[in-house]
């Protein structure tokens, strides 16, 4: 018995799930030619579905296997690209006004917003690992530190460890 021959096409994730895998589309993004043909020996070696694998921004290789119901196998590689260029996120307002420093002529940077003001702009986006961490500094100055009365900016930095 000969081995199934298949085909891939590389995806694109769905707008829908930005950044998660649902398995390829048999027929339009997969072929499978074969005389013993098994509808469930197509798999993969990534988990797929909206709570499979999660792809970071960028090309990733996954394989297919298809088994026919003799046990012959065979594999293609295709890329899933997820399009994202940055996080599909949205920041806190950050142009307020602050007390100074009781009797100074400074303010101690002790922002009220953090990595919980940081929400989605895409719903379906799922957060790698522990989430979202936010960095902020006020015109260079750490969290904390004292800085002269006058206009400074807040330099925030999100990031996301995949």
């Amino acid at each position: 018995m000969d081995p199934p021959n298949v085909s891939c096409s590389n995806v694109t994730t769905k707008l829908f799930l930005v950044n998660s895998f649902l398995g390829l589309g048999f027929g339009s993004e997969y072929t499978n030619v074969d005389d013993n043909y098994d509808p469930s020996g197509v798999s993969y070696n990534v988990t797929t579905g909206k709570d499979g694998d999660l792809f970071p921004p960028g090309h990733t290789p996954v394989t297919l296997f298809a088994e026919d119901t003799c046990q012959n196998v065979a594999t293609c590689l295709f890329y899933v690209e997820n399009t994202l260029t940055e996080l599909p996120v949205n920041c806190p307002d950050l142009n307020r006004n602050v007390s100074t420093d009781v009797n100074k002529a400074t303010y101690t940077f002790n922002p009220d917003f953090g990595a919980d003001d940081v929400t989605k702009s895409a719903s379906s986006y799922r957060y790698h690992g522990g989430g979202v961490s936010v960095s902020l500094t006020l015109g260079g100055s750490p969290f904390g530190s004292s800085v002269s009365i006058g206009t400074h900016d807040v330099l925030p930095s999100s990031m996301m460890t995949y």
